[in-house]
């Protein structure tokens, strides 16, 4: 297969770049960073367009592991939240629709849809309701898909993917909790000590 990682020097697109590779898959990395890498294309941060990627490759995959994956950064620039969230999401399509309709697209989502659930575990369908411009931006990017799938036949997929950690990755609680660690006997946190997370 040929996969297109938008997003492919983040923490978790360079971790699908890695893991397809190893499979043999041909793997075209996309993302804001200079690489010189072979099979890379960098894309221009403010204005997306994804036609002339679409044109040169067939691609049988896109992922989109880009975009902004932080509540607080939604909060205080919601407009550039939603420009990385949902209108680089429209675009991927608009390309996929226009130069490979048989492209399937994968696209990161979040757990922030469903804001605070009502039932645990959460169950995918489960009530959603944002608490952020980050989870709704994020639910808007999901209504997008289904959107391109009923009237375009599109082949869409969204993971709610949340709390993800692994090697790589240098932000968020584990990373925190290991650079406050190395230099404190006490690691301090906030909360009262009753909250429970789940990381994947």
């Amino acid at each position: 297969m040929t996969i297109l990682i938008i997003g492919s020097k983040g923490f978790v697109g360079s971790h699908c770049s890695s893991y397809f590779t190893a499979l043999n898959h041909t793997v075209v990395g996309c993302d804001v960073i200079d690489s010189q890498e072979e099979n890379y294309c960098k894309i221009d941060s403010i204005q997306f367009d994804f036609s002339g990627l679409f044109k040169k490759y067939k691609f049988d995959v896109c992922i989109n592991a880009a975009g902004s994956a932080n509540v607080a950064y939604s909060y205080e620039f919601p407009e550039k939240d939603f420009e990385l969230n949902v209108s680089l999401v429209i675009n991927l399509l608009g390309a996929i629709k226009t130069n490979s309709p048989n492209c399937k697209f994968i696209n990161f989502s979040s757990a922030a849809v469903y804001g605070n659930p009502k039932v645990l575990p959460i169950k995918e369908d489960a009530e959603t309701s944002p608490l952020s411009p980050y989870g709704y931006h994020k639910m808007l990017s999901e209504n997008l898909l289904l959107e391109y799938h009923r009237f375009f036949k599109l082949q869409t997929c969204s993971l709610r993917v949340f709390s993800a950690y692994g090697p790589g990755l240098k932000k968020q609680l584990f990373w925190d909790i290991f650079q406050k660690s190395k230099t404190n006997n006490n690691v301090r946190l906030f909360g009262t000590g009753n909250e429970s997370r789940d990381f994947i």
